[in-house]
């Protein structure tokens, strides 16, 4: 497959860009050969190779215990605040 300076015109034109016809020439050239190099992927064997759902398939993720570690003391965490209210911290308003 070839990439032709009319279809980097179109492309640009959807991604709202603008290229000279020299630029596009060159984008187009260099956009083929990455497409011709890709193409390439398809004459690999692959009859036994079994298709992966990510990088990692074989990998599992550590489970621990779910348990509490450090328990929520309110009334310890709000008297470092240097504003508070309702049991809560106070801050300044950021929205109009």
């Amino acid at each position: 497959m070839s990439v032709s300076v009319e279809n980097i015109h179109k492309l640009a034109k959807l991604s709202r860009l603008e290229f000279s016809d020299a630029a596009a020439g060159e984008l187009a050239s260099e956009l083929g050969k990455i497409v011709e190099f890709i193409s390439q992927l398809d004459e690999a064997n692959t009859e036994n190779v079994t298709p992966m759902t990510g990088t990692m398939d074989d990998a599992s993720s550590p489970e621990r215990q779910d348990t509490v570690t450090n328990e929520n003391n309110r009334d310890a965490l709000l008297a470092v605040a240097p504003n508070k209210e309702y049991g809560f911290f106070k801050v300044p308003k950021v929205i109009e």
